[in-house]
């Protein structure tokens, strides 16, 4: 996907290719988690699942390991790494991406593009030109076909059916703020004349569409509700709460847990830590012993996600663990993750 690109284009590729070799902040939080813990207020998403065939409802791992898969695929394409074999069916999903954004006008040129503000960080799932302006990018996959996804796309949230800045709590909306976020980021990085739009790819098995991003949710107004702290998210652990991610404990107990397993920890305080070597681990609040197989798989691959998507790891051979309640103190244990990319 590449285009002829006059000076100020060139100039546009050069900061974003920048952007792309730097690492974001670790003291900030993540856009998916500030929607998820503060503009949802720790809520989880609850709303009916279409079933998928034979009756069968869409198993939250596996989506994540398609995610993670076209992600990869699709950022070794743009590189020139991966040649795009239409006919392959382990292609299905890039060919569908890469027809979508051909006919919207978009070339790509650069994946992976750490932004950050107000002490909130993404990564941008892509980068391309249109025309004279500069698109952000953000892939999402589903395993609905595309009727059932369209019913279920702009369905509020069944616990709250407003986010904490006032727009719906919806699938579509969440998209758009972190489609959004990028755009307000790298607006913030390029020249003041720049023009940043923004559009969401969803992914389908037999399709992929492209949504524009609405200018009216490109504002900073709607990630001005503050962070939440740990304290008020941290539940005592001889008291867990029902099975989530949650924040990591600032007690000193789970620090002295962290060190009888590694030798240091990139980052204590959000919902992932990078332990030493190519180690991921993550904060549960219920008993790991009493924990069905089927979330323990699905802690496992959302952390094997973030392992490729925010810390560059090899999905093949980093290792999981969890930060569990145990006793009357907290246990770190390793769990294997659900699949390999």
């Amino acid at each position: 996907m590449n285009a002829n690109l006059d000076d100020s284009d060139t100039t546009v590729r050069s900061i974003v290719s920048a952007m792309a070799r730097t690492k974001t902040s670790r003291s900030d939080v993540g856009v998916t988690t500030y929607i998820k813990s503060t503009l949802m207020r720790g809520h989880g998403f609850l709303r009916k699942t279409a079933r998928g065939k034979g009756g069968v409802r869409p198993k939250a791992s596996r989506g994540l390991c398609i995610g993670r898969a076209v992600d990869t695929q699709f950022s070794r394409y743009v590189t020139g790494e991966l040649k795009l074999v239409p006919s392959s069916r382990s292609h299905t999903r890039l060919y569908h991406i890469v027809r979508a954004l051909r006919s919207s006008g978009v070339t790509v040129f650069a994946t992976q593009v750490p932004v950050s503000l107000m002490g909130i960080t993404t990564r941008i799932d892509a980068v391309g030109m249109r025309g004279g302006d500069v698109v952000v990018v953000e892939l999402k996959t589903t395993q609905h076909t595309r009727t059932q996804h369209a019913a279920l796309y702009t369905q509020a949230c069944g616990n709250s059916a407003t986010l904490a800045n006032g727009l719906p709590n919806t699938e579509e909306t969440h998209h758009r703020l972190q489609c959004a976020f990028g755009v307000l980021g790298l607006r913030a990085a390029l020249p003041p004349a720049t023009h940043v739009r923004g559009v969401v790819v969803v992914s389908y098995d037999t399709d992929a569409i492209v949504h524009k991003t609405p200018d009216s949710h490109v504002s900073r107004k709607w990630f001005g509700v503050p962070h939440l702290g740990a304290a008020a998210r941290v539940s005592a652990p001889g008291a867990p709460r029902a099975f989530s991610v949650g924040v990591w404990p600032s007690m000193d107990n789970a620090r002295t847990r962290l060190a009888a397993k590694c030798t240091t920890a990139d980052h204590v305080g959000g919902n992932c830590v990078r332990l030493d070597g190519d180690r991921l681990a993550v904060c549960v609040r219920e008993r790991w012993g009493t924990v069905a197989t089927a979330k323990k798989r699905h802690v496992a691959a959302l952390l094997l996600k973030t392992a490729k998507r925010i810390f560059k790891l090899d999905g093949v051979l980093c290792s999981t663990h969890v930060l569990a309640p145990f006793r009357k103190s907290w246990r770190l244990v390793e769990h294997p993750p659900p699949c390999r990319p």
